[in-house]
């Protein structure tokens, strides 16, 4: 697995770990957020992040969080995805 800093200059194929700032205008075969709950995306303008990150998944894409959702995965039509408990 690869870190990805604002210093690294070249992505290698595999399992990376990027911050959502540096996440724009990349697109990966999946993308996994780990924290998604109403403490780390509830203002306006966490939307705006969120919506950054989970737009990177080409093809798949898992979203998890400790806690209630963002208030912004709880408005979505629940036909729109699958959910699993853990």
């Amino acid at each position: 697995m690869q870190l990805i800093t604002k210093e690294t200059v070249t992505f290698e194929k595999g399992a990376m770990v990027i911050p959502l700032y540096l996440a724009k205008g990349v697109e990966f075969d999946a993308v996994l957020i780990y924290e998604a709950s109403s403490r780390a995306y509830s203002r306006e303008n966490d939307r705006k992040l969120l919506y950054t990150v989970c737009t990177r998944a080409m093809h798949r894409l898992h979203v998890y969080a400790t806690g209630d959702w963002s208030p912004f995965v709880q408005a979505l039509p629940v036909d729109l995805y699958e959910q699993a408990a853990y």
